[in-house]
């Protein structure tokens, strides 16, 4: 609980994924998380974002999810950042922390953050879907790991074309929604290696 405390996460989208993750680290005792966000609530979204409601629609995913967050661990610090991180400038904006979450939608924003990420020697993960199929990583640490690109280079490019190969061998032109079930697989499975690594247990 002590080294939760002196840690700082940044979770870049705070939709189906981001909150659930950022529900997980303010209820473990992770001491600050700034929340990165533009988008406001919309109806639709409630299927998944499992901390909103009705009288949400319309304000701001941030500052929405920091109320949560905070009825149910006071303790928390929580910062705000209502931006889209669709660019290398824009990613410059994040505060210093020890880890960054990737959970938005943003086009190349794993490129953006690998560059980042190796500048300022802070590790990041990704966690999504592909289409029905929740996904996590990888888990980027700088000096222990390769980068975002070494892995895409290497590895990524061959696993993604047989991967989608199979997902539309599957669904024959059925394209799955995001789905609150598939959410949370795919931030639970990133939460416990967050918090193996925030905790020094790797």
């Amino acid at each position: 609980q002590k080294k939760f405390e002196s840690k700082h996460v940044v979770i870049l989208g705070c939709g189906g994924i981001g909150d659930i993750i950022a529900t997980n680290f303010a209820t473990s005792g992770i001491g600050k998380l700034t929340l990165v966000d533009n988008d406001d609530i919309e109806l639709s979204n409630l299927t998944r974002q499992i901390l909103f409601c009705e009288a949400d629609v319309g304000n701001k995913k941030t500052s929405t999810l920091k109320e949560a967050l905070l009825s149910r661990n006071n303790n928390v610090s929580i910062d705000t950042l209502n931006i889209i991180c669709d660019s290398q400038e824009k990613i410059k904006q994040l505060p210093a922390c020890d880890l960054i979450v990737a959970s938005g939608d943003s086009d190349n924003i794993c490129i953006y953050l690998n560059k980042y990420s190796f500048s300022n020697k802070i590790p990041f993960v990704n966690v999504g879907y592909i289409q029905d199929i929740a996904c996590w990583g990888p888990f980027i640490i700088p000096g222990k790991t390769s980068c975002f690109e070494c892995f895409s280079c290497n590895n990524i490019a061959n696993q993604e074309n047989e991967l989608q190969f199979l997902i539309e061998g599957i669904n024959k032109g059925y394209k799955a929604p995001s789905f609150g079930g598939i959410n949370m697989l795919a931030a639970a499975s990133a939460t416990l290696d967050i918090i193996k690594y925030l905790g020094q247990w790797h």
